[in-house]
């Protein structure tokens, strides 16, 4: 046991950062460097303003993408919702600073905040992501068109979904413990890896979609912002 908290606790977080950080640069550089011709995706906005807003329309809500097909985007929204949620929420996990400090929260309502507004995200973003696998499986021109890829992301997803939400509800784990681990580990200070084997198989899952995550089609996340800019400028 002391070997997987070894490599999964102390050595993989640091290769995960590397490979993530360096593989969204190429990325990026990719992108940049990639011609972008003159094709009217979008409507040309005739101010900066009406561009931002078109922008962050289809960021947060997914316009286009709704209108073309509306019952698939009442599954993949709360997905995408969810999951940015439960990111935001796992913050908690190195600085309590937006609630504690920033809105001059207790501890008792941050808890609270964290319990229900966590559990509640943690349901829904797996409800929908099975939702979204049984659509792969269930709709035959969807599994004619879908890859190993598609299956493998949602899959990896739904098991880290599914170790997360049995560790809000059905065991109990030291969430002060876990907050020390990750406060300490890109520190000098001495860092304490987390004995629970569902903590470690959880922070495992996650780190191979973040390992996988610049080198495949979950990139969209970061790449809609590039993209959507760039095809909605004036030419």
């Amino acid at each position: 046991m002391q070997v997987f908290e070894l490599i999964i606790g102390k050595l993989l977080p640091y290769a995960t950062l590397v490979i993530l950080i360096v593989g969204l640069l190429y990325r990026l550089n990719r992108w940049q460097r990639a011609a972008v011709g003159n094709i009217a995706l979008y409507p040309s906005a005739a101010t900066r303003w009406r561009l931002f807003g078109k922008v962050l329309s289809e960021v947060t809500l997914f316009s286009s993408f709704r209108q073309e097909n509306q019952a698939l985007w009442k599954r993949t929204w709360p997905f995408h919702v969810s999951l940015f949620l439960i990111l935001l929420g796992h913050t908690r996990l190195i600085t309590d600073w937006p609630l504690r400090v920033g809105l001059g929260l207790s501890e008792g309502t941050v808890n609270a905040i964290s319990a229900w507004g966590g559990g509640i995200c943690g349901v829904v973003a797996l409800m929908t992501c099975l939702l979204l696998l049984a659509r792969r499986f269930g709709i035959q021109r969807v599994r004619e068109i879908s890859t190993g890829e598609d299956y493998g992301v949602l899959i990896l997803l739904l098991f880290i979904l599914l170790t997360g939400n049995a560790m809000r509800f059905f065991t109990h784990y030291d969430i002060a413990e876990i907050q020390q681990y990750f406060r300490t580990l890109f520190s000098t200070a001495p860092t304490q890896v987390p004995h629970d084997p569902l903590v470690l198989l959880h922070f495992l899952m996650v780190q191979l979609l973040l390992i996988y995550f610049p080198f495949g089609k979950f990139l969209h996340v970061p790449g809609v912002f590039y993209s959507k800019t760039l095809l909605a400028k004036d030419y």
